[in-house]
């Protein structure tokens, strides 16, 4: 069976389940601590070594203002560094104006990345990823950002679909990050397994 035209990325049953399992996660999040599990369901789908996700916007000094940080897998010492980090860092300056998938080696070159920070990264083992997330809902002042680390990145239909579907163009999961980081969580988001499920492009193969 597919779930979309016959374009579009079609998944294997393996990416079906995490996909699903991932969904159910989000629906059922309430917690920062549940947020953080979603990202080793997420890992069935695109196995990373470090991850982390932000909250934070554009300041009218084109800075960038962290609201809230969460860890999930990057070294304690990189965290300790991380607001000044992100305040400097090109990527972080360009996503939270753009907000698009960006892969970590490319956009280094292309956004003329300090030096100094590139080799903090690699230093803590972040040598290449992704960098992706979704604007502000009308009503929340901030946006998400989603790092994910990864030896080599992939750039490939199914890499760039998922981690579109998946981190960008859901806006309930832009939602979910402001609901759980500021303690709302009590809302529950039964649109998001609907949303990913009919995606007009991604279908399954037997």
């Amino acid at each position: 069976p597919r779930l979309g035209g016959s374009s579009g990325l079609r998944l294997c049953h393996a990416d079906a389940l995490a996909l699903i399992e991932l969904i159910d996660g989000c629906v059922r999040c309430k917690a920062e601590e549940e947020f953080r599990r979603l990202f080793w369901k997420l890992q069935g789908l695109l196995p990373f070594e470090h991850a982390c996700a932000v909250l934070g916007r554009r300041d009218d000094r084109c800075g960038v203002i962290v609201e809230h940080f969460v860890n999930v897998s990057c070294h304690e010492q990189f965290v300790q560094e991380a607001g000044d980090y992100l305040q400097r860092s090109a990527l972080s300056r360009e996503h939270f104006t753009s907000y698009r998938l960006k892969f970590w080696s490319e956009a280094r070159r292309r956004l003329e990345q300090p030096r100094e920070l590139v080799s903090l990264a690699v230093d803590f083992g972040m040598r290449d990823g992704y960098t992706i997330g979704s604007r502000p809902l009308p009503a929340a002042p901030h946006g998400s950002m989603f790092c994910l680390s990864v030896p080599s990145a992939r750039r490939d239909e199914r890499t760039e679909t998922l981690l579109e579907l998946v981190l960008h163009r859901r806006a309930d999961l832009g939602a979910l990050v402001e609901d759980v980081l500021h303690g709302v969580g009590e809302q529950q988001l039964p649109g998001i397994g609907q949303a990913l499920l009919v995606h007009p492009d991604v279908g399954l193969t037997h």
